[in-house]
Protein backbone atom coordinates (compact mmCIF):
# COMPACT_ATOMS: atom_id res chain seq x y z
CA UNK A 1 0.00 0.00 0.00
CA UNK A 2 1.09 3.59 -0.48
CA UNK A 3 -0.34 6.89 0.63
CA UNK A 4 0.47 10.58 0.58
CA UNK A 5 1.75 12.31 3.70
CA UNK A 6 -1.25 13.64 5.63
CA UNK A 7 -3.76 11.20 4.18
CA UNK A 8 -6.25 9.51 6.47
CA UNK A 9 -6.79 5.75 6.92
CA UNK A 10 -8.61 4.41 3.89
CA UNK A 11 -6.91 6.80 1.46
CA UNK A 12 -4.15 4.27 0.66
CA UNK A 13 -3.80 2.74 -2.76
CA UNK A 14 -2.56 -0.74 -3.56
CA UNK A 15 0.94 -1.02 -5.02
CA UNK A 16 0.89 -4.78 -5.62
CA UNK A 17 -1.65 -7.28 -6.82
CA UNK A 18 -3.85 -8.92 -4.17
CA UNK A 19 -3.79 -12.35 -5.82
CA UNK A 20 -0.30 -13.34 -4.57
CA UNK A 21 2.20 -12.68 -1.78
CA UNK A 22 4.57 -9.72 -2.11
CA UNK A 23 6.74 -8.28 0.68
CA UNK A 24 8.54 -4.94 0.28
CA UNK A 25 12.03 -4.90 1.82
CA UNK A 26 13.45 -1.58 0.64
CA UNK A 27 13.13 1.11 -2.00
CA UNK A 28 15.36 2.65 -4.64
CA UNK A 29 15.71 6.32 -5.52
CA UNK A 30 14.18 5.68 -8.95
CA UNK A 31 10.96 4.51 -7.27
CA UNK A 32 11.44 0.77 -7.74
CA UNK A 33 10.85 -1.46 -4.73
CA UNK A 34 13.00 -4.43 -3.75
CA UNK A 35 10.48 -7.18 -2.96
CA UNK A 36 10.19 -10.88 -2.35
CA UNK A 37 7.16 -12.46 -3.95
CA UNK A 38 5.47 -15.66 -5.01
CA UNK A 39 4.64 -14.47 -8.52
CA UNK A 40 2.08 -16.63 -10.38
CA UNK A 41 4.27 -17.01 -13.51
CA UNK A 42 7.78 -16.09 -12.30
CA UNK A 43 7.58 -18.15 -9.09
CA UNK A 44 9.21 -17.45 -5.72
CA UNK A 45 12.03 -14.95 -5.76
CA UNK A 46 13.35 -11.45 -5.31
CA UNK A 47 12.36 -8.70 -7.69
CA UNK A 48 12.60 -5.02 -8.42
CA UNK A 49 8.99 -3.95 -8.66
CA UNK A 50 8.16 -1.12 -11.05
CA UNK A 51 4.91 0.62 -10.20
CA UNK A 52 2.82 1.80 -13.12
CA UNK A 53 -0.04 4.28 -12.75
CA UNK A 54 -3.26 2.56 -13.79
CA UNK A 55 -1.48 -0.66 -14.79
CA UNK A 56 -0.23 -3.84 -13.18
CA UNK A 57 3.24 -3.52 -11.62
CA UNK A 58 6.21 -5.05 -13.44
CA UNK A 59 8.36 -7.57 -11.55
CA UNK A 60 12.02 -7.57 -12.67
CA UNK A 61 13.67 -10.80 -11.35
CA UNK A 62 16.85 -10.34 -9.30
CA UNK A 63 19.54 -12.98 -9.84
CA UNK A 64 21.06 -14.26 -6.57
CA UNK A 65 22.82 -17.61 -6.05
CA UNK A 66 22.44 -17.45 -2.25
CA UNK A 67 18.65 -17.15 -2.61
CA UNK A 68 18.60 -20.68 -4.05
CA UNK A 69 19.85 -21.96 -0.67
CA UNK A 70 17.50 -20.06 1.62
CA UNK A 71 15.62 -16.94 2.59
CA UNK A 72 17.05 -13.42 2.40
CA UNK A 73 15.10 -11.26 4.82
CA UNK A 74 15.05 -7.71 6.19
CA UNK A 75 17.02 -6.51 3.17
CA UNK A 76 18.43 -2.98 3.43
CA UNK A 77 19.78 -1.13 0.40
CA UNK A 78 22.81 1.15 0.93
CA UNK A 79 22.59 4.87 0.09
CA UNK A 80 24.61 4.39 -3.14
CA UNK A 81 22.39 1.41 -4.01
CA UNK A 82 25.53 -0.65 -4.70
CA UNK A 83 25.39 -2.80 -1.55
CA UNK A 84 22.74 -4.55 0.50
CA UNK A 85 22.75 -6.10 3.95
CA UNK A 86 20.28 -8.75 5.08
CA UNK A 87 19.69 -11.76 7.28
CA UNK A 88 19.86 -15.24 5.76
CA UNK A 89 18.13 -18.44 6.79
CA UNK A 90 18.90 -21.75 5.04
CA UNK A 91 15.84 -23.59 3.69
CA UNK A 92 16.65 -26.44 6.11
CA UNK A 93 15.87 -24.10 9.03
CA UNK A 94 12.83 -22.45 7.40
CA UNK A 95 10.46 -20.94 9.92
CA UNK A 96 13.01 -20.29 12.68
CA UNK A 97 13.69 -16.67 13.56
CA UNK A 98 16.83 -17.55 15.53
CA UNK A 99 20.18 -18.64 14.18
CA UNK A 100 20.16 -16.44 11.09
CA UNK A 101 23.42 -15.19 9.57
CA UNK A 102 23.87 -11.55 8.58
CA UNK A 103 25.39 -10.73 5.19
CA UNK A 104 26.65 -7.86 3.07
CA UNK A 105 26.51 -8.28 -0.71
CA UNK A 106 27.05 -6.30 -3.89
CA UNK A 107 23.87 -5.07 -5.56
CA UNK A 108 23.66 -4.12 -9.24
CA UNK A 109 20.36 -2.35 -9.92
CA UNK A 110 21.00 -2.24 -13.70
CA UNK A 111 21.63 -5.99 -14.03
CA UNK A 112 19.15 -6.90 -11.24
CA UNK A 113 21.79 -8.98 -9.45
CA UNK A 114 22.93 -9.67 -5.90
CA UNK A 115 26.48 -11.04 -5.89
CA UNK A 116 29.49 -11.70 -3.68
CA UNK A 117 27.66 -12.24 -0.36
CA UNK A 118 29.91 -12.11 2.72
CA UNK A 119 28.72 -13.12 6.21
CA UNK A 120 29.51 -10.62 8.96
CA UNK A 121 27.56 -11.86 11.99
CA UNK A 122 26.63 -15.35 13.21
CA UNK A 123 28.30 -17.27 10.40
CA UNK A 124 28.09 -20.36 12.62
CA UNK A 125 24.29 -20.10 12.90
CA UNK A 126 24.30 -19.97 16.71
CA UNK A 127 20.78 -20.31 18.18
CA UNK A 128 20.35 -16.63 18.99
CA UNK A 129 18.50 -13.76 17.37
CA UNK A 130 20.71 -11.84 14.91
CA UNK A 131 18.68 -9.46 12.81
CA UNK A 132 17.65 -6.02 11.54
CA UNK A 133 20.87 -5.06 9.72
CA UNK A 134 20.67 -1.42 8.58
CA UNK A 135 23.21 0.93 7.00
CA UNK A 136 24.82 3.73 9.02
CA UNK A 137 27.72 6.11 8.40
CA UNK A 138 26.83 6.23 4.71
CA UNK A 139 27.54 2.67 3.79
CA UNK A 140 30.71 2.13 5.74
CA UNK A 141 28.95 0.24 8.54
CA UNK A 142 25.84 -1.75 9.41
CA UNK A 143 24.06 -1.68 12.75
CA UNK A 144 22.22 -4.83 13.88
CA UNK A 145 20.43 -6.46 16.82
CA UNK A 146 21.63 -9.61 18.63
CA UNK A 147 20.43 -11.54 21.68
CA UNK A 148 23.65 -13.57 21.99
CA UNK A 149 24.51 -11.93 25.33
CA UNK A 150 21.03 -12.50 26.82
CA UNK A 151 19.22 -9.24 26.14
CA UNK A 152 18.95 -7.75 22.69
CA UNK A 153 21.92 -5.47 22.18
CA UNK A 154 23.00 -3.31 19.23
CA UNK A 155 26.26 -3.89 17.38
CA UNK A 156 28.06 -2.12 14.55
CA UNK A 157 29.95 -3.98 11.86
CA UNK A 158 32.52 -1.85 9.98
CA UNK A 159 33.18 -2.90 6.39
CA UNK A 160 36.65 -1.36 6.07
CA UNK A 161 38.32 -3.45 8.78
CA UNK A 162 35.71 -6.15 9.54
CA UNK A 163 35.44 -5.10 13.17
CA UNK A 164 32.33 -5.47 15.33
CA UNK A 165 31.57 -3.36 18.39
CA UNK A 166 28.64 -3.32 20.81
CA UNK A 167 27.14 0.17 20.84
CA UNK A 168 24.12 -0.24 23.09
CA UNK A 169 24.83 1.29 26.47
CA UNK A 170 22.48 -0.55 28.84
CA UNK A 171 23.16 -4.31 29.05
CA UNK A 172 19.79 -4.81 30.80
CA UNK A 173 17.79 -3.16 28.02
CA UNK A 174 16.47 -4.96 24.96
CA UNK A 175 17.14 -2.80 21.90
CA UNK A 176 15.07 -3.57 18.81
CA UNK A 177 14.51 -2.42 15.23
CA UNK A 178 17.51 -0.17 14.58
CA UNK A 179 17.35 2.24 11.64
CA UNK A 180 20.17 4.09 9.94
CA UNK A 181 20.30 7.74 8.97
CA UNK A 182 19.58 8.94 5.42
CA UNK A 183 19.19 5.40 4.11
CA UNK A 184 16.31 3.62 2.39
CA UNK A 185 14.08 1.46 4.58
Amino acid sequence: MQSAVGNKPGQETSVTEESFFTWVHSSLTDGRLLVSAVHPTLGWGYFLLVRKEGAKPVYEPIQCELAKKGLLDRISVSPSEKLICFDFQPWSKHGSMIGRTLYVAEFDVQKCAITNPKPFANEEGKPFWFDYPRWIDGESAAVYHSTETGKGQLYVYRLDDGSTQRISTNPKADYRYPHGEAAPC
